[in-house]
């Protein structure tokens, strides 16, 4: 999603991203692309996100989801905000 809303944001273009465009685990789990691991629901995740596995852990277990499968795409694009729309197809 990171290199979807740079061009979106930044250079005022439509983007439209799908499961294949990812190269994050988080967005295709929070989005609802993909089932959450259980590793995942259980804390484990690279140092680089952060160091305490149990908050981690919370984290993904209480993340509001869009439901499974749903949606399998999303659009992008520059608006009046400071951020950019999103609208999930």
């Amino acid at each position: 999603m990171c290199r979807t809303f740079s061009p979106a944001g930044r250079q005022g273009l439509t983007v439209a991203v799908f499961l294949e465009d990812h190269r994050c685990f988080e967005p295709i789990i929070s989005y609802g692309p993909v089932e959450p691991p259980e590793d995942h629901l259980k804390g484990r995740t690279s140092s680089f996100f952060t160091a305490d596995k149990k908050a981690v852990a919370e984290y993904a277990r209480r993340m509001l989801r869009l439901p499974l499968g749903k949606y399998p795409g999303a659009v992008m694009r520059l608006s009046k905000r400071p951020l950019p729309s999103l609208i999930w197809l």
